[in-house]
């Protein structure tokens, strides 16, 4: 998948999940008292899902794109080469035997010429674990080499991502995860829009860092000077 296909594909899985969060907007307006309330913890509920569910379907096209490229394991940054590895660093988790060891060791240094390839639906190469804790966030974003400090908010250049630890986890999450296990929490209309406003920016944000990292492929090992 080129940079013009995955531009696409990141356009068509927003696009989707903006005109639903839209219609849930319209719907919470046109509503009062009882229905409302009731309204606004589904849409909660709902919200949330694109927040988490755009967080690893983007961050899977972004290595969908990786895997295209073909590019030699060893001329990525040490992030993607951390991933490439992955599953056998699981592997030797598991074990205790020095030949499992050795195979890690092998591979991370003798496999000049090996190819980067993940399985980016593998759960233990991207997941958000159920639960899209800031940590969660840190972890995914990691994968495209940038820290929540790097994450600078569309809306907001004054703001990056590393500021809003406590809103992800105790206003999104939180309310999120007591809705779903049955709690009688109530949402206020500005709870929602306030949440609503930073999941659009976030989606839109990390498209925009994903499609500027694969344009000028700052994935890639820094060249040294000689």
């Amino acid at each position: 998948m080129d940079c013009e296909k995955l531009q696409r594909k990141l356009d068509k899985n927003t696009s989707y999940r903006k005109r639903e969060i839209s219609n849930l907007s319209i719907q919470i307006q046109a509503t009062d008292g009882e229905i409302k309330d009731s309204l606004l913890r589904a849409a909660f509920t709902i919200i949330y899902a694109h927040f988490e569910g755009f967080s690893v379907e983007a961050i899977r096209l972004f290595l969908q794109h990786i895997n295209f490229k073909e590019i030699p394991v060893k001329s990525l940054d040490y992030h993607l080469q951390t991933l490439h590895h992955t599953k056998k660093i699981i592997d030797v988790k598991k074990s205790t035997k020095k030949r499992k060891f050795n195979e890690l060791t092998t591979a991370i240094l003798l496999e000049k010429n090996t190819i980067f390839k993940v399985e980016e639906k593998d759960k233990s190469i991207v997941s958000a674990e159920s639960n899209l804790k800031f940590d969660v966030i840190e972890d995914l974003l990691f994968y495209l080499g940038i820290t929540t400090e790097k994450f600078i908010l569309l809306s907001d250049k004054q703001s990056n991502l590393s500021t809003k630890q406590e809103f992800i986890d105790r206003s999104i999450l939180n309310v999120r995860n007591k809705i779903a296990h049955g709690e009688n929490v109530k949402v206020s209309i500005d709870e929602f829009e306030e949440v609503k406003s930073f999941i659009l920016d976030y989606m839109d944000t990390l498209s925009n860092y994903i499609m500027d990292i694969s344009i000028n492929e700052t994935y890639k090992m820094p060249i040294k000077e000689v």
